[in-house]
């Protein structure tokens, strides 16, 4: 690392490896001052021009944009660290001889101080300063030589990329800093500008190729070497860019993907869209891309190819810039909506910087909270972004996804064929045994009419018995009361009303008549109700010979009008039922004896 020096109230402070150099240092009388950890010597010409030449070997110089006293007064001029000559032993030698040519001067030093006793003379030159009037161009270019001395030619800076400006002579943007102040009133952030000029531009395209793309972003947070310039003409320090630290901005970028994915999984969000099931028969697929891409086309080419009956949703979406990611988020809403099975997010191959676009915040969230299954083929090998990472599934490229949802199809189809195949088979099986068993059900259901028949038969013989056992005994119960009733109105008759034996004999017939009555009325219930039964009961009928006749309903046939040819009849004997389809109809009629026939 070279060494630079720079002129600070009065001393000059070596900057730098200056460890390596202690030695050097120290023949040249600098001073380690201890609690600012710099070396320093008082600043005279003789001690600018030893160090000069020190620095200059070792690829420095002075920090600042004007010459050095000794620079001014030998006539000296400035060589950058890449165009230095010089060599330790050149500045050894050039050390000893200005030594020798001047005598020593007091470096202003005391054993074990690190401050310079010049605090006077500053005080001085600051009052005389203070009592001068001053013209703006003066005070400009006093500032200018300020800045010019105390500030390197270059150093490192670490800042955000704001007002991002790419124009025909060069790139131009806003170094950021956010305020530490915690007053509300002052919050913000500290910019800076920055120039780019074209001819830098080529010379860093061709050392950082693709991975410019990375640092050259808005918001994104660099470290680059800047040149430092002071314009009188504004009173404005201004930045040239000279190198960018790509190391740190692809660090910065890891860090912010790292913190991305640690976000998401505290949240629970990293896994959610491979959670989703995606549907076993896919006909509405979502597809985000450049409209008119390689990628677009590859995709329906090949999904084409594979014959696959679906319907296309296109959503057209640029596939890197600044808009990239938020279009992307728009069209996964928008398919969303529309009631797609997937949704196809692809482009084509490109560099590592390319995928930056698909590392975004919003864009993760919104893959990670779509209720579809998103299949990513971002089209790069070596690398995966967060858009990947959370999606359902990812291929390489827009071939390779096509392929996956005409496999995903494929199977399908095939377990499909497997269904059918086995429910073929299944209602085959199930067709022989219904025909084997409906001769056996058929005469079942016979051998259960028949029992049902035989129950209801017994049971009408049982209703039969015990109405009239029961009639019986009810009149049996009847006749011995009238008995006990007319005795005892006899005895009663005879004892207290006998002068009233005419009226209770005429009483007396009066209730044999009414009992007559009640018994006689009792007597045709019977009869009725016995002729009601065997009105119900078919078996004596069907002992005649006679037969009952019901449609395929269950329903009495009465009349030749109930049914039509072609008809399916039941006719039932007293051994068995008769299966019979009408093949004619004779009407009959009573005021004629011919009568009417239907073939």
């Amino acid at each position: 690392m070279p060494l630079h020096f720079r002129i600070e109230n009065n001393a000059i402070v070596i900057l730098g490896n200056t460890f390596a150099f202690k030695d050097h240092l120290k023949e040249v009388g600098a001073i380690f001052d201890g609690q600012r950890k710099i070396w320093v010597i008082s600043d005279s010409v003789t001690n600018q021009e030893k160090i000069t030449a020190l620095c200059r070997a070792t690829g420095g110089g002075p920090i600042g944009g004007g010459a050095t006293k000794s620079e001014a007064s030998t006539g000296l001029t400035r060589i950058h660290a890449s165009g230095h000559t010089h060599t330790l032993e050149q500045a050894k030698a050039s050390m000893d001889h200005s030594s020798a040519a001047k005598p020593k001067k007091d470096h202003g030093f005391t054993s074990g101080q690190t401050r310079l006793r010049n605090d006077a003379v500053s005080l001085s030159a600051n009052d005389e300063l203070q009592e001068k009037t001053w013209s703006i161009r003066e005070l400009l270019d006093h500032t200018a030589a300020i800045i010019s001395r105390h500030l390197p030619a270059s150093l490192w800076l670490v800042g955000e990329i704001q007002n991002l400006n790419i124009r025909d002579q060069g790139v131009f943007f806003s170094f950021a800093e956010e305020k530490t102040t915690t007053s509300y009133q002052n919050r913000g952030s500290l910019t800076i500008p920055v120039t780019i000029w074209n001819q830098q531009m080529a010379i860093l395209k061709a050392k950082l190729k693709s991975d410019l793309a990375l640092i050259l972003k808005e918001g994104q947070k660099i470290r680059a070497l800047v040149g430092t310039s002071f314009y009188r003409d504004r009173a404005q320090l201004s930045l040239n860019i000279l190198d960018f630290d790509l190391a740190f901005t692809k660090g910065d970028l890891a860090l912010k993907r790292e913190k991305l994915v640690k976000e998401l999984k505290q949240k629970n969000l990293y896994d959610k869209n491979r959670s989703l099931r995606l549907p076993k028969l896919i006909t509405r697929i979502g597809l985000i891309t450049a409209k008119d891409s390689r990628a677009y086309s590859d995709f329906i080419d090949q999904l084409k190819g594979a014959n696959t009956l679906v319907e296309l949703d296109f959503f057209s979406a640029p596939m890197q810039g600044e808009n990239s990611a938020k279009m992307i988020c728009e069209g996964i809403k928008t398919l969303v909506t529309r009631k797609v099975d997937v949704i196809i997010i692809t482009r084509g191959g490109g560099s590592g910087a390319d995928l930056e676009w698909f590392n975004d915040a919003d864009l993760a969230y919104a893959i990670c909270q779509s209720k579809v299954p998103i299949l990513s083929a971002i089209g790069h090998h070596d690398d995966t972004c967060i858009a990947e990472e959370v999606s359902f599934h990812r291929e390489k490229t827009p071939t390779a996804a096509s392929d996956f949802l005409a496999k995903n199809q494929l199977a399908f189809r095939e377990q499909l064929k497997a269904w059918s195949l086995g429910l073929s088979r299944l209602l085959e099986k199930c067709y022989h045994d219904a025909k084997e068993n409906r001769a056996q059900r058929l005469d079942n259901l016979r051998k259960m009419s028949l029992q049902n028949l035989e129950k209801k038969a017994v049971k009408l013989q049982s209703l039969r018995f015990n109405l009239a056992e029961k009639t019986q005994t009810q009149l049996n119960a009847g006749t011995l009361l009238l008995a006990k009733l007319l005795a005892r109105t006899e005895a009663a008759a005879l004892s207290y009303f006998a002068a009233k034996y005419e009226k209770i004999r005429s009483l007396k017939n009066l209730l044999r008549t009414e009992a007559m009555n009640v018994w006689q009325h009792n007597k045709d219930k019977q009869k009725n109700l016995m002729l009601k039964i065997s009105q119900i009961d078919p078996g004596p009928w069907l002992e005649k010979g006679w037969t009952e006749l019901r449609n395929k309903n269950g329903e009495k046939i009465f009349s030749v009008n109930q049914v039509l040819v072609g008809d399916k009849v039941k006719a039932t004997l007293k051994d068995g039922t008769l299966n019979l389809d009408i093949t004619g109809t004779i009407h009959t009629s009573k005021s004629s004896d011919k009568g009417e026939s239907h073939e």
